[in-house]
């Protein structure tokens, strides 16, 4: 299967919301091509959308470490989030914003893990820097 063929699936499930189908589709994927990296955060992301965080942390972190992108690393650390890895989820959103600095959404979720911890100094940094990206967004 082709990269645009591949990429048009995963979408169709997306857009379908079928998460169990996605994740299906990947593991088949995976189980006779083991390294397909194109794999990897659809099936994160698939079983995020599930519930299943710890399941999904091991796929979106090998998407994040093998083809890095804003949103695996976003992504994961959502998922680190959902399980009280907070210092972790911190490191992920922060390599998804050397990515991307410039999207607020990542600024402003920043800004909220670093209140978990809390450490309310850098969050308002973070919080400021989203408001500065999108000063509409009520949001940030």
């Amino acid at each position: 299967m082709s990269l645009d063929h591949w990429l048009k699936a995963v979408t169709d499930f997306e857009r379908k919301g079928d998460w169990q189908g996605l994740e299906h589709f990947c593991k088949s994927k995976l189980d006779t091509d083991p390294e397909y990296v194109h794999a990897l955060y659809p099936l994160g992301l698939a079983l995020f959308k599930q519930g299943h965080y710890v399941a999904a942390m091991r796929f979106l972190g090998r998407s994040a470490r093998e083809a890095p992108t804003p949103q695996a690393w976003f992504t994961l650390a959502h998922a680190q989030h959902k399980v009280d890895r907070t210092k972790n989820a911190i490191e992920s959103i922060t390599k998804a914003i050397e990515l991307d600095p410039e999207q607020h959404e990542l600024w402003h979720d920043l800004g909220t893990f670093l209140t978990n911890i809390p450490d309310y100094k850098s969050a308002l940094k973070a919080f400021n820097k989203a408001h500065s990206l999108d000063p509409k967004n009520i949001a940030t």
